[in-house]
């Protein structure tokens, strides 16, 4: 009787239920002598719908936590940049002339310093321009300063383009320029002062369609390699730029190793 009851009941489960969208579960167990049948009936959506909820949660959860990684990676990535771009200002602050664009005094001493070095192993020559424009002071009296200040732009962009790349081209300090000429020879630097002076003669600046020009005085100097620094040649160049100025100016000048730094005698061929 209890076994036609079960049938009746499962085919009436069987007619009114879709049994695709079941999960049976069925557990058998052996009661002493009779067998014990157990059938367990639960809807899929039932069963899943806990592990739904928790995987849900887990979705979330981790989205979210994704997001924040994005944020804070973004974050992070533009500090850094803002960081890089602020050095980079600090550094070219440190060593460049706002004005012209042109390496500052700082920078092109700390660098004549490490070519010294370097041409110590190597034994390579090392020659020093050092150069000031004429009559800058009445440049700015009489036509005012921004366009001594133009003046001085166009004299930076014509030393970057007759220099060399490996050249470094330095703005020393007000109207003064200084040419750190690495692998160069006196002969060269001469030469190379002489195209400059020739460019910067041959120039016009223009102010309320009046027409001028702006000439500059050079003091040329080569380093010796038993000099231990580039001092002396510094001021080899310096003492042969006053002499420019005060025999007239617009001229270029060398001074002979002899007159300055007796090191060595062998140095009769540069030329005064």
């Amino acid at each position: 009787a209890r076994n036609g009851q079960y049938d009746m009941l499962a085919e009436h489960f069987e007619k009114n239920v879709d049994v695709e969208s079941i999960v049976k579960l069925v557990a058998n167990r052996k009661v002493s002598k009779y067998p014990l049948v157990v059938s367990i009936v639960v809807s899929e959506k039932a069963l899943l719908a806990n592990w739904e909820k928790s995987a849900s949660r887990f979705v979330f959860l981790g989205l979210s936590i994704c997001a924040v990684l994005l944020f804070m990676t973004h974050r992070i990535a533009l500090y850094q940049k803002q960081q890089r771009l602020i050095q980079e200002e600090l550094r070219s602050q440190a060593t460049t002339d706002a004005l012209t664009g042109l390496a500052n005094r700082r920078f092109v001493l700390d660098q004549a310093g490490h070519e010294i070095r370097k041409a110590k192993r190597s034994g390579s020559p090392i020659s020093f321009v050092l150069m000031d424009l004429d009559y800058f002071k009445e440049v700015n009296d009489n036509y005012g300063h921004d366009i001594g200040d133009m003046v001085l732009k166009d004299t930076a962009a014509i030393l970057k383009r007759l220099c060399r790349g490996s050249d470094i081209v330095s703005r020393y300090g007000g109207e003064e320029f200084l040419l750190l000429l690495p692998n160069t020879y006196l002969d060269g630097a001469l030469t190379d002062a002489e195209r400059i002076r020739k460019s910067l003669e041959q120039t016009s600046h223009w102010c309320q369609n009046k027409q001028f020009t702006v000439t500059a005085s050079f003091g040329v100097s080569e380093w010796i390699n038993v000099e231990e620094s580039y001092e002396n040649a510094l001021r080899r160049a310096d003492d042969a730029r006053y002499k420019v100025k005060n025999r007239g100016r617009n001229n270029i000048m060398s001074l002979p190793i002899a007159k300055v730094t007796p090191i060595r005698k062998n140095h009769s061929h540069l030329r005064q």
